[in-house]
């Protein structure tokens, strides 16, 4: 999800097509990076708390103090992890989602859907990823083209896990 936002966010303010990719941060303090042409990288680094993407998305002014900053000799040290599709089997769909970031709301509905199922017990953590995967690959032939088909496919998709085994 983190992939698909970062492409409607960032898509057109670059020239070309920029390129996105993600790993594991564990202490969940960096929330995106950069890497610029001449080989440097930028980090935003905050808290983790929807405060601040929740003030963004209401429109408050960002110079207000919404969290309190990053101590970084507090936080001592970070710990990257690359993320493997041996590992994370949601992952062997990232690049086809990129190609083709309307599928975002195949993948939310799945998600959702077999969310709901973890929660109820007729399924297990790992069978997410499964069932996401499944959906994707009923669905993610023909992209939505309108705000009534999107709604539809919804429908359609959730109705699909709820019911898959």
């Amino acid at each position: 999800f983190e992939l698909i936002e970062a492409h409607w966010l960032f898509q057109n303010r670059f020239d070309g097509t920029p390129e996105f990719d993600a790993l594991i941060e564990t202490r969940s303090i960096i929330h995106a990076l950069i890497d610029f042409a001449d080989g440097s990288t930028t980090a935003h680094m905050a808290h983790t708390d929807m405060k601040l993407p929740i003030a963004f998305a209401l429109g408050l002014d960002p110079r207000e103090a919404v969290l309190e900053p990053v101590d970084l000799v507090e936080i001592g040290r970070l710990e990257f992890r690359k993320i493997t599709a041996e590992r994370y089997g949601i992952w062997e769909i990232k690049d086809e989602i990129l190609r083709h970031p309307s599928k975002g709301a195949i993948i939310n509905a799945a998600n959702e859907a077999a969310i709901g199922r973890f929660l109820e017990g007729s399924c297990g953590f790992l069978d997410i990823s499964r069932l996401i995967i499944a959906a994707h690959e009923r669905f993610g032939h023909t992209p939505p083209e309108s705000l009534e088909a999107i709604f539809s496919m919804d429908e359609e998709v959730r109705a699909y896990v709820r019911s898959y085994r």
